[in-house]
This record gives structure tokens, sequence and C-alpha cells, in this order.
């Protein structure tokens, strides 16, 4: 595909009917969204862990639900919620935050926002005995009773000001010392606070007050920890794991929200299928950036060129360099309207050379007529047509 066809498709790139407005603030994305969210959900049956927590979308421009949150990466962009499965980790469902939800009042005034979108996520995998581990915005004893309830179990970090809890005191003479463990339980639901450098807030409903020996870091000691600390830091990394597709992505900047947010999308199903090709392959050792640039491969290996570019004659050679070749003229285009092009020689030349070196581009308005390949008319036409290795 020519850049100049690309930018075409990409500048009338669209999702959705506008002409039928139905008030929905995700209508730029059309059906499509939904539509992959549901594949991901039939694609993988979730193991025993999962995880839920927050990302976000880098977007800069005017938007009415981007959000600002100093602590992530990106800062500014879109707020997306996600579970993911903790064995694999593959995304099973994302959630665009685009305001307090009406369809989640009965769910906030009870379990706060966290625990209303802890509750909509959940709801395929409730009854179903998995183990959820999530952040402190998401926690509350009212939300890990009422999972309790649903044969649903939930450990992660809690905040001190969460109603029904009893943080110690942080100052004074009962401040907690060093190593000191407080365990409170109720009707199943149990909340713990651990001395280390500061005090750990944790609040669980399958685990209980027991501690494990841990080698430390550095000196080569051993250190007490609690059981619930050593699974929450192992288990709930699943959307840190996923983020790892952002070094690797095909966004590129767009004023319009939808475009960036369909790049984000495109992104999240080349690493489910990342996630799924190593559980159907155990014991590769591919990359994620090997698995892009072989899918990059296959998909342009799908497309059949409209003409055939240095076919191979009946003796076996190259027919660049076996039949009579002439130069023309690169046809132009609109952003390049004398037809300028990189030869194609001085650019091997310039990848053979020695790293950390710049060499000058040499572009030429000048191809071969039967090859199509850009070519400077003197040596490097010459060369391209008489070196096998070209």
């Amino acid at each position: 595909m020519k850049q100049d066809r690309y930018f075409e498709i990409l500048k009338y790139l669209h999702f959705s009917d506008n002409t039928q407005p139905n008030g929905d603030k995700l209508q730029k994305m059309g059906k499509i969204w939904d539509l992959c969210m549901q594949n991901f959900q039939n694609t993988l049956r979730a193991h025993k862990n999962i995880s839920i927590d927050e990302s976000l979308m880098l977007y800069k421009g005017r938007l009415s639900f981007k959000q600002y949150i100093p602590s992530k990466r990106s800062r500014f962009g879109v707020k997306i919620f996600s579970i993911v499965d903790e064995t694999t980790g593959f995304v099973l469902f994302c959630m665009i935050y685009v305001g307090k939800d009406d369809r989640l009042l009965p769910d906030i005034r009870t379990f706060g926002y966290g625990g209303a979108i802890v509750l909509k996520l959940l709801e395929p995998y409730l009854n179903n005995g998995h183990h959820l581990y999530c952040d402190n915005y998401f926690t509350s004893p009212n939300l890990a009773k009422y999972l309790l309830e649903r044969t649903t179990y939930i450990c992660g970090t809690l905040r001190k000001n969460r109603k029904h809890t009893d943080p110690p005191p942080v100052r004074g003479p009962n401040k907690m010392k060093p190593g000191e463990i407080i365990v409170k339980s109720c009707q199943g639901v149990m909340t713990e606070y651990w001395r280390d450098k500061k005090v750990v807030s944790m609040i669980s409903t399958s685990h209980d007050h027991s501690m494990v020996s841990v080698p430390q870091r550095y000196g080569g000691g051993v250190v007490m920890k609690p059981k619930t600390v050593l699974d929450y830091n192992k288990y709930a990394r699943g959307t840190d794991y996923s983020d790892m597709k952002k070094f690797y992505n095909i966004r590129r900047k767009s004023m319009k929200w939808y475009k960036t947010l369909f790049f984000y999308l495109v992104d999240l199903c080349i690493f489910n299928s990342f996630v799924i090709f190593k559980s159907i392959h155990p014991g590769t050792k591919t990359k994620f950036l090997s698995f892009r640039l072989n899918l990059i491969r296959q998909i342009i290996g799908s497309m059949q060129p409209t003409q055939a570019i240095c076919a191979i004659s009946s003796s076996g050679q190259p027919n660049r360099l076996t039949e009579r070749h002439f130069l023309e003229y690169n046809p132009s285009t609109k952003s390049r309207q004398h037809g300028g092009r990189i030869c194609h020689v001085c650019a091997n030349k310039q990848q053979a050379g020695p790293p950390n070196t710049k060499k000058p581009r040499k572009e030429t308005v000048f191809q071969c007529k039967q090859c199509k390949v850009a070519l400077c008319p003197t040596a490097c036409f010459e060369l391209y047509h008489t070196v096998q290795n070209f």
C-alpha cells in the first residue's frame, strides 16, 4: 500500500452514523468496541485468579471525559478499567470511563464508585469461585462481604478511611512497631495491618493471618511477611503485564479521540492474540516484538501484488539479471509531484555500512520500467541488474 493511500484511508476512518445521534458519549466508536470485548470473553475461560485495575490511554485533545491522573505515566487521557486473567495475562474485558453512569448509581451508594466498577466487570464471573485482586481504589468491607455471598473472594489493599474499618493509630505511644501485625475479622472478612517501613493495610476473604518467611533482597537474611501481601504482589500485576503493549504500539497522533481509541483497541487485540499463541505453543520462546513482526509479514504476504517484481526466469535466475531493462520517470504523487523516491541500491549501501554513521539519503526520479524499482541512472542501475544479491 502506498503512503498516500494509507493516509487517505486514515482520513476517512469512521465507525458510526452521524445522522442518527443517540446521546451516547461513545457513539463515535460504534459497535466495534463492544464486538471486540464480546470476542475477548468468548475466547478464553477465566482461570481462578483475576485482577482489576485502571489504566490511562494518552490523549491530550479536547474531550469531555478526558482525565488527569498525575501518578500515571501519560497523565492526560481516557481512563480504562480492565479485568485481566492472572494465569495468562489475557485481558478479558475493558470499560471506558465516561463519567458517573446513572446505571451504576444503586451500587455507588452502597459500595462506592470503585466497588460499582468491580461489580460491573465481575458480572459474568460471579458465583464461580474466582479470586479477585485489586488495589485500595476498589476495595471496601461492604464489597468484600457482598462478593463472599456470591462465592467470589477478594484480596487487596485497603484505605484507612473506608467505612466499618478500625485502623491502628499512626502516631503516639500506641502506634505499631516494625514487624508488628494486627488482625481483625468479622463475618468472613479479614482486615490485616502489618508494619514494614510503613503500615500496610490489607483486606481478604480468602486468606488467614499466616506469615511466610521470605529471603531479604539484600543482606541474605530472612523476613516474615503476611501471606496476603505476598499473594497480592504476585497476582495483582495483570494490567501491568498487559501494559507491555505500550512499547510496541501502532498508535499515531490524531485530533480525533475515537481514532486513538481504535488504535489502542488494535494493540489490545494483538496482545491478546500473542497470549493465545503462547498458550497454544507452551514451549515457544517467541518474544512479543517477534510475534508482531511475523504478524505483519503474514498480513503483507496475504495481499497479492498487482504486478510481479523481479520474477524468476526458466533458468532459475531473477529476471532482473537476464532480461532487457530500460529507465523511465517515477510516477508523481500528491506529496511528491516530481516523483522522487529513495534509490534501492543506495538504501542497501546505507544499511550495510558501519553502525552509528550518518550517510546522505540518495533520491532519484528514475525507476526501472520492468522492475518498478527506483534506481539512480548511473552505477546503481547497472549494479541492480548484474549483482545477484540486491
